[in-house]
C-alpha cells in the first residue's frame, strides 16, 4: 500500500507480508514523477530487498511485540551489517528525504537525490526535528497501532475490494477510516465484526 502526502512532498511505501517487490525499483521510479522522495517501510515478516538495504544503508521495519495488555507495534531500523535497533514510533522523524530513525542518521546514504540517476553526489540523511507522536489505538485483537498506519491499512483493504468488485464493502471501508477520530490515547476501537479477519491478514497474523 502506498500512502502520498499532500502537495508532493512524498510517498511512503508499507510492505506488507508476502508482497511483491521483484520490481520495487520500477515502483519507486514512478512515485518520483510526482513525489520529492519515497520512503519505504516493511511489514511483520517481510524482508527488505537487499540492493535497497545497500543503497539507503538502512531499512525500516514494523514488528509485534508482546507486552502485559496487549501487543505494541514496534519500529526497527536495520543496518547492513545485519542488526536492527528496535524502538517505539516516537523515534520517527521526517526529513527532507524522507522517513528517518535516530540510529539510521548514523548511516551515510548515498542517495541525495532519487530522482537523478546519474548523480553520483553522496550526502548523510539531513537530520529533522522529531514528529508529535500520533495517537494509538487498540485493535480487536489486542494490537495497537497509530491511527495512520491503521488508515493506510484500511486504505488497502479498500483498494483490495475494490479489485474484487465488492465496490459496497470498499465504501464501508472507507467511511469508517474517514470517520476514525479516537477521543483519546489507546482507545480500544469497536472494528466491524466482517471487517476484521481483513485487518488480521493485512496484519498478517
Amino acid at each position: 500500500m502506498t500512502v502520498e502526502l499532500p502537495n508532493g512532498q512524498g510517498s511512503i511505501v508499507v510492505a506488507l507480508r508476502g508482497a511483491d517487490l521483484s520490481d520495487w525499483k520500477k515502483r519507486e521510479a514512478r512515485l518520483l514523477a510526482s513525489s520529492q522522495w519515497v520512503s519505504w517501510l516493511f511489514g511483520p515478516g517481510q524482508t527488505a530487498p537487499r540492493s535497497l538495504l545497500r543503497r539507503n544503508g538502512y531499512s525500516l521495519h514494523l514488528a509485534l511485540q508482546d507486552a502485559a495488555d496487549g501487543r505494541l507495534l514496534r519500529l526497527g531500523t536495520q543496518l547492513p551489517n545485519g542488526r536492527t535497533h528496535w524502538t517505539d514510533f516516537g523515534d520517527l522523524q521526517l526529513s527532507a528525504g524522507g522517513l528517518v530513525t535516530t540510529a539510521s542518521q548514523k548511516q551515510k546514504s548515498p542517495v541525495a537525490d532519487r530522482r537523478s540517476s546519474t548523480s553520483d553526489i553522496v550526502q548523510p540523511v539531513p537530520k529533522a526535528p522529531k514528529l508529535k507522536p500520533p495517537r494509538t489505538v487498540i485493535l480487536h485483537n489486542d494490537i495497537r497501532i497509530t491511527v495512520p498506519e491503521f488508515q493506510a491499512l484500511l486504505a488497502s483493504i479498500e483498494q483490495r475490494y475494490e479489485s474484487t468488485g465488492k465496490s459496497a464493502k470498499a465504501r464501508l471501508v472507507a467511511e469508517y477510516a474517514r470517520t476514525l477520530r479516537p477521543r483519546g490515547n489507546f482507545v480500544r476501537l469497536d472494528v466491524p465484526f466482517w471487517m476484521r479477519r481483513d485487518i488480521d491478514s493485512a496484519l498478517g497474523l
